[in-house]
């Protein structure tokens, strides 16, 4: 009907916001622009949003560790997404609702960690993230107080491998086996169609893979400072690169349903855009000018 149409666009309409502002968070928060710029200030603002969750502080309640604040932001992502799934089917499979189905608690599962899925990756590889300073010593981009040398990092490093390969890596597969498999079973499986709905419903079931690119430019974007460590042109060149070929696939594939959905990600990511360079550039004169004070 048209009122559950309109009510699944403005659904996807909320997940594309909620998506962006994912992305404007580990735009900010690896490359932290001056605290009296507008970015800086939007920084600090995302991080408390979206990552510290101010009014529940893990790192203040957990102590000061290294092992402790990296546990405790993945964990309370991923708490988040296990208080939500249970919020959603945990009566039905507590008393055994016999409209809660296996297929449809993965596919909530599903969803919630496709949404989530920027944010956890991005806390997962922070621990290999490493900048180099004046003294000459690197510590870790997130946490300039630990030496990316120093014994605390290395004994993380072990779990951080492991979460890497679950997280980061794992979900991506999966998501490709099941796109990958969806052309002959996509409608004629109906339990793996209920199982799987998350990756296709709010897409034209011609651009089926379309979540999967979606789920491709998090996993892209949440690496980019591994990939280019206290190399700020290069990063803001590969955060623009890749945004500039996400509005070039939504503006020539339409991917979305709703008109307006595919106008709404493109407006994002140039938004995103502008987002990148300008705080790239704040960073990078802030950076040369703490330099020249340095030398002088």
């Amino acid at each position: 009907s048209f009122a559950d149409r309109a009510f699944a666009d403005v659904t996807c309409s909320v997940a594309v916001v909620v998506r962006a502002l994912s992305v404007a968070y580990i735009l900010t928060s690896s490359r932290k622009a001056s605290a009296g710029s507008s970015l800086g200030s939007l920084g600090t603002f995302l991080e408390s949003v979206l990552s510290q969750f101010s009014v529940v502080r893990p790192a203040c309640t957990m102590g000061r560790s290294l092992a402790a604040r990296y546990f405790a932001k993945i964990g309370l992502y991923l708490a988040l997404v296990a208080l939500a799934w249970l919020a959603h089917h945990g009566r039905g499979l507590l008393f055994r609702d016999r409209r809660t189905s296996v297929a449809s608690a993965v596919n909530m599962l599903g969803l919630l960690l496709s949404g989530f899925y920027i944010l956890i990756a991005k806390g997962v590889v922070l621990v290999y993230e490493c900048r180099a300073n004046p003294n000459g010593v690197e510590t870790m981009q997130d946490y300039p107080d630990v030496a990316c040398a120093s014994a605390e990092r290395a004994a993380v490093l072990p779990y951080a491998h492991l979460l890497t390969v679950a997280l980061v890596i794992g979900v991506p597969v999966s998501f490709t086996v099941a796109v990958y498999r969806a052309p002959g079973r996509l409608d004629r499986d109906e339990r793996f169609t209920e199982m799987t709905m998350f990756l296709f419903e709010h897409y034209k079931r011609e651009r089926y893979y379309s979540g999967l690119l979606l789920l491709a430019r998090s996993f892209l974007l949440s690496l980019t400072a591994v990939a280019f460590p206290g190399s700020i042109i290069m990063q803001t060149a590969f955060y623009v690169c890749v945004l500039s070929v996400s509005i070039v696939t939504t503006l020539l594939l339409r991917p979305y349903s709703s008109r307006t959905n595919n106008f709404l990600d493109a407006c994002l990511c140039l938004l995103l855009m502008w987002l990148a360079l300008s705080n790239g550039a704040l960073v990078a004169l802030s950076t040369a000018a703490a330099s020249a004070a340095a030398a002088g």
